[in-house]
């Protein structure tokens, strides 16, 4: 795979599926992937491999549940996604994710996630995340923290160009940790790979209510 929006990104997906349902639906399947420079593979080599199974159908065909192991650079993260809906137009509404991953074995992290708006190409205009990280051995960290994302606009490519996301953290129970965020991005530029590389932020916080922060950053 190739595209103008990456110019200099080469994917490569070798695609087994590994079982199909009584309906001849996809119930299992193994994804390897390698994304590379196209020109120097020493700038830039990830392979990843992706197992998706227990896959699960609505009445009209449409997935509404699956557990997923994707392993990439020596890290796996589990995620069993749930719930799944879907908008009269076919677009995901809301779902529920779990996430466990084997560099912080006792972080669980669940996410629901539920779209607000599509622009009219179908791409995501808004939506809200609310994001609960707990400790499973001890019980000494909980925290919901919840993102609302909306005026997200896209470049000529279809890559993400702006957005303004306002955040909050709360404890186990729903008290305030922290102030609302909000972050104004713009000016999303990215690499030939299609990672970025610039943006401007503008921050304000209604507990530093006179203060607003910029910050231009660049990776070099």
């Amino acid at each position: 795979i190739t595209s103008i929006a990456t110019a200099g990104l080469v994917t490569v997906i070798n695609f087994k599926a590994d079982k199909f349902d009584v309906k001849g639906q996809l119930a299992k399947y193994t994804e390897t992937k390698s994304e590379s420079d196209k020109t120097n593979k020493d700038l830039y080599n990830l392979a990843s491999t992706t197992i998706r199974n227990s896959i699960t159908y609505n009445a009209v065909g449409q997935m509404t549940s699956y557990k997923e192991d994707q392993t990439k650079d020596g890290q796996t993260i589990s995620t069993i996604r749930k719930d799944i809906t879907y908008t009269s137009l076919g677009f995901i509404k809301s779902y529920t994710d779990t996430i466990q991953q084997n560099s912080a074995a006792d972080l669980f992290t669940e996410v629901k996630f539920t779209a607000a708006r599509y622009d009219t190409y179908g791409r995501l205009a808004a939506y809200t995340e609310q994001k609960t990280e707990s400790d499973l051995t001890n019980n000494i960290y909980n925290v919901l923290t919840t993102t609302i994302r909306s005026g997200i606009t896209y470049n000529k490519m279809g890559q993400m160009a702006g957005y303004l996301e306002a955040t909050a953290k709360f404890d186990k129970d729903n008290n305030p940790v922290s102030a609302e965020l909000k972050t104004q991005r713009k000016d999303i530029i990215y690499t030939a790979l299609g990672f970025v590389s610039s943006y401007q932020d503008t921050i304000t916080s209604i507990a530093t209510a006179g203060l607003v922060t910029v910050i231009n950053f660049k990776a070099d």
